[in-house]
């Protein structure tokens, strides 16, 4: 697997446990009370947005897997550029499908707890990491195209 693939799959999955495990140092040595941390309301608001650009993405990713055309796509179809845009999409699509689930698990259950509240962490730093990758090579595509 190429490097800039590597570092994608790391930033995008381990930094976020990194940053969790920092957090709950820190909220242990500030006894942060998590419990107080109304998780459910959260998890509410979270499924509506991460099932919309779930919906996006996935669209997304379909027009890349279909477009044609000009010399420009079909020379990025060939490199492999392409392959590390179109994991980067599939990453993306995966993770806030498991964020959703993980959003109508919560809400269905009406439960919330301090695993939970890092788990929405995680949830929440991975998808907006990911994310940003996508637009990132959305805009390097937009760019080269004009």
């Amino acid at each position: 697997m190429k490097k800039d693939k590597w570092i994608i799959i790391t930033v995008s999955f381990v930094l976020p446990l990194i940053v969790c495990l920092i957090l709950k140092l820190w909220f242990d040595h500030i006894l942060y009370d998590i419990d107080s941390f109304d998780g459910v309301d959260i998890a509410k608001t979270l499924l509506s947005s991460w099932a919309t650009l779930l919906g996006f993405i996935v669209t997304a990713a379909s027009i890349l897997i279909t477009m044609n055309g000009k010399e420009y796509i079909q020379a990025f179809k060939k490199s492999k550029h392409y392959n590390t845009v179109l994991l980067t999409y599939c990453l993306t699509s995966f993770t806030l499908l498991i964020a959703t689930i993980f959003c109508i698990v919560v809400m269905c259950l009406n439960t919330w707890n301090v695993c939970l509240f890092y788990i929405l962490i995680y949830l929440i730093i991975s998808t907006s990491l990911l994310l940003f990758f996508c637009i990132v090579f959305l805009s390097f595509m937009i760019l080269k195209s004009i």
